[in-house]
C-alpha cells in the first residue's frame, strides 16, 4: 500500500471515530502529549504531578529490544519533524527498549552483572546472570552477545519508570502495562525471555500489589515477516496500596 493509500486509510478511520463518538457512554476529556523522560521524576514535576495526584497510568512500554523501534518512523521523523539519520542515532540510543549499545557501555554492564540482584530483584539478577554465561560461550552473533548487558539496562529503566508511576499514583490507583516477552536462541535452543513475568516482579518490588494479568491479541499487519513477530500480549493490573 502506498503512501496516498495509507493516508487515505486513516483519513477514514479518523471520520468514522469522529463520526460516532457523540454516541459515546462517556465523556471525551482534552488530552496533552508532552515529551519527556519517564525514567526522571523531574520530568513528572515539570508537567506539575505531584506525588499521588494520578489516578492511573495506562502504557505499553518497549518488548526488551524486540523491536528497533525508531526504525518504524524513520520517514515521519524525517518529514514532519525533520530529523535527520545523523540526529536519529542518539535519539534511538536512549529509547528504553533500545537495541543500541556501544561496546564500552556493554563491557561496563556486563562487568556488573553480578550487581544485577541488588539493583533489581534476585529473580530478574539470576537470570541474567544465567543468560551472560551462556552467551557468553556460545557461539552467536553480536546481536545475540550484546543481550545481557541490553536486558540489564532494560530492566533497570523500567525499574525506574514503575517508580515513577508508582509514586505519582494515589494510593489504590492502579497502573495497567501493556506487555509481551520475546525469544532468544543460544546454543542452538530457543528460549522465552520472561519481560512480562520479571516487569511484574519489578513492579511488586517497588510497592504494587499484582490485581491480575490477562492476555490480548496482537493484529499482525505485514504478514511477510509474521514468523518474527510478537504475536501474544498481557496486560499486567497492578495497583498502588
Amino acid at each position: 500500500m502506498c503512501l496516498e493509500e495509507q493516508l487515505a486509510a486513516q483519513f477514514s478511520r479518523l471520520q468514522k471515530f469522529w463520526s460516532i463518538r457523540g454516541y459515546a457512554p462517556c465523556e471525551f476529556f482534552p488530552a496533552t502529549a508532552v515529551e519527556g523522560d519517564s525514567r526522571l521524576w523531574a520530568v513528572f514535576e515539570d508537567l506539575g504531578i505531584k506525588p499521588g495526584g494520578v489516578d492511573a497510568v495506562l502504557t505499553s512500554p518497549p518488548y526488551a529490544t524486540a523491536l528497533p523501534y525508531i526504525d518504524t518512523d524513520r520517514l515521519s521523523l524525517l518529514t514532519v519533524l525533520g530529523i535527520s539519520g545523523q540526529k536519529r542515532r542518539p535519539l534511538e540510543h536512549r529509547l528504553i527498549g533500545s537495541r543500541e549499545i556501544v561496546t564500552s557501555e556493554r563491557k561496563a554492564l556486563e562487568e556488573n552483572i553480578d550487581q544485577a540482584r541488588g539493583r533489581l530483584n534476585k529473580e530478574v539478577g539470576a537470570y541474567l546472570e544465567s543468560l551472560h554465561r551462556r552467551v557468553a560461550t556460545a557461539d552467536v552473533g553480536f546481536r545475540r552477545k550484546n543481550m545481557p548487558a541490553l536486558l540489564v539496562r532494560f530492566f533497570v529503566d523500567m525499574k525506574a519508570v514503575l517508580t515513577n508511576c508508582y509514586t505519582a499514583l494515589r494510593p489504590g490507583g492502579e497502573a495497567m502495562i501493556v506487555i509481551g516477552d520475546n525469544r532468544i536462541e543460544v546454543g542452538g535452543i530457543d528460549e522465552r525471555i520472561p519481560t512480562t513475568d520479571f516487569v511484574s516482579s519489578l513492579g511488586i518490588s517497588v510497592g504494587f500489589a499484582k490485581v491480575e494479568e490477562f492476555s490480548i491479541s496482537v493484529t499482525t499487519e505485514n504478514l511477510v515477516h509474521v514468523k518474527n513477530a510478537i504475536t501474544h500480549n498481557k496486560v499486567l493490573r497492578l495497583r498502588r496500596i
